[in-house]
């Protein structure tokens, strides 16, 4: 008989392959795009944007894939923090 445990490392592995399942069956029943596919499309709008603005995002960092299963980097929070403040402050206000 196979025992797992069910602290929280037990818990993040089974939630993540469970993430990681689900994405596969999304992506492969066409209900969402892999995320190399929205990452090549962002880059080519904005690269095509940048163009026209005489500007480069050249060199690019090293991707990091797995933002549907909750892997973001630090940044992030801080990043959303400011992008929600006028909402934080009002929430009615208009764009």
């Amino acid at each position: 008989m196979i025992a797992f445990g069910s602290g929280d490392p037990t818990r993040a592995i089974c939630s993540t392959m469970i993430a990681e399942a689900l994405e596969t069956i999304l992506v492969e029943a066409g209900i969402c795009p892999p995320e190399e596919a929205v990452r090549d499309d962002w880059l080519a709008a904005v690269r095509h944007d940048l163009s026209a603005a005489a500007l480069s995002i050249d060199p690019l960092p090293e991707p990091i894939f797995g933002g549907r299963r909750g892997q973001h980097v630090e940044d992030l929070a801080k990043l959303i923090e400011d992008l929600t403040k006028v909402f934080r402050i009002d929430p009615a206000a208009a764009w």
